[in-house]
């Protein structure tokens, strides 16, 4: 019986491992979706982490599946998988870094307020309204969910981001306050339907530096 190339060998071997990982994620995240588990919160820099895990198996099968091919005399095709290994092995290690220093926050620190027809009225310099608004502290991944016109009750708690990306809020009281994260400045309400404040699913949060 002929012996399987050890390059060969090494790069099926890491490619079922990242396999299993994905197949692993999209179980994981169906079971999410269908409310059988769980949202699960990951620090960013634990996600950044993950990431670079993620990829590792897949960045290794490319090299040794470049190295089999070199031993083979494919020298064009070595020099392509040996490129995307390298490639992707700067690219999941600058997003790692880059999550670890701060550099990549999809979200800023302050305030986001509801766009809409909400009526308005003065406090000081400044016009407000019963709009909704979430504040968010970056520093200690915390939040604060309230009215403008609220004299001082705020849904509180820790937030973090899912697998899909989307910030979860989740208050003192259980409830978990999703967003869509559009960009830095604009988040969209997600859920749930039945919130307190009677924030119609899909309204837009645009950050505002006038409210801290």
């Amino acid at each position: 019986m002929r012996k399987m190339n050890k390059h060969l060998r090494i790069g099926l071997i890491a490619l079922i491992i990242f396999i299993v990982f994905i197949a692993a994620f999209l179980v994981l995240s169906s079971m999410i979706q269908n409310g059988l588990v769980n949202d699960i919160l990951i620090p960013q820099k634990l996600e950044g982490s993950l990431v670079f895990v993620i990829f590792l198996p897949l960045l290794t099968a490319l090299f040794f599946f470049g190295k089999f091919c070199e031993s083979k005399k494919r020298f064009p095709i070595a020099k392509i998988l040996k490129f995307m290994a390298i490639a992707l092995l700067v690219f999941s290690v600058l997003q790692m870094a880059f999550t670890f220093i701060g550099c990549y926050n999809p979200v800023q620190n302050g305030t986001y307020v509801a766009v809409g027809d909400y009526k308005s009225f003065s406090i000081g310099d400044y016009t407000v309204s019963d709009a909704p608004y979430i504040r968010l502290n970056t520093d200690k991944n915390l939040f604060g969910l309230a009215l403008l016109s609220s004299s001082g009750f705020e849904e509180q708690g820790p937030y973090g981001f899912d697998q899909f990306g989307e910030l979860v809020a989740t208050s003192q009281s259980d409830v978990a306050y999703r967003f869509e994260v559009k960009d830095e400045n604009t988040l969209i309400f997600k859920s749930p339907a039945d919130n307190i404040y009677n924030i119609p699913i899909g309204t837009i949060f645009v950050f505002s530096k006038d409210f801290k």
